[in-house]
């Protein structure tokens, strides 16, 4: 699953709708926590991250989300555009 933004022990990455479900959704790791983010909406919405990191993620979705709801639908091999 591509790396698409990192952030001191923060990790935001991103699989293509094709390799996983709905809804549009990025996966974000902080040391041992894994949270999955709705791309539309902002929350979790499974799993959990500190609310520190949580609002770092957030932020970064709110500032790219059309670029990220574009590579939801695309190749794998866009995502270097971060």
């Amino acid at each position: 699953m591509p790396t698409i933004f990192r952030c001191l022990n923060l990790r935001i990455t991103m699989n293509p709708r094709g390799n996983e479900h709905n809804p549009p959704h990025v996966h974000a790791y902080y040391k041992e926590d894994l949270a999955l983010i709705d791309i539309r909406t902002g929350e979790i919405t499974k799993g959990y991250i500190p609310l520190d990191q949580y609002l770092i993620a957030k932020r970064f979705i709110e500032e790219n989300r059309d670029i990220l709801l574009t590579l939801w639908d695309e190749d794998p091999q866009n995502f270097d555009r971060f």
